[in-house]
């Protein structure tokens, strides 16, 4: 997915250091920020802090520097273009499924089911 802020277009991924920035900054298990942030999504309670974090941690990858109040102010522009709560929820998805295909378990070859 893609995400176009300030004058700049990012792809929009959460690789394994971007979830541990974010579980750093809020303070949650990445897992845990997930799930909550999308169930009160599915009923329109979005934070804005949330909004920001789920941004900021999908472009780390490309911005490592940039910082949370950077992307804060750049999604005041970003809303001029799709509502926020529709980049919140494509970034999301995004998220969900980075996380599903990180943490799948998969039982090993060769090992013995008790």
């Amino acid at each position: 997915m893609q995400i176009k802020l300030g004058d700049r277009e990012y792809e929009v991924k959460y690789p394994f250091a971007a979830c541990r920035e974010m579980e750093r900054a809020s303070g949650r298990s990445i897992t845990t920020f997930a799930s909550e942030t999308i169930v009160r999504a599915t009923s329109g309670d979005v934070s804005f802090d949330d909004i920001t974090l789920l941004v900021w941690g999908g472009i780390l990858h490309s911005r490592r520097n940039i910082t949370l109040d950077q992307v804060a102010i750049q999604l005041e522009g970003a809303a001029d273009n799709a509502p926020l709560l529709n980049i919140f929820i494509d970034c999301a998805e995004e998220l969900r499924k980075s996380l599903d295909s990180k943490l799948k378990y998969e039982e090993p070859e060769g090992r013995e089911k008790n």
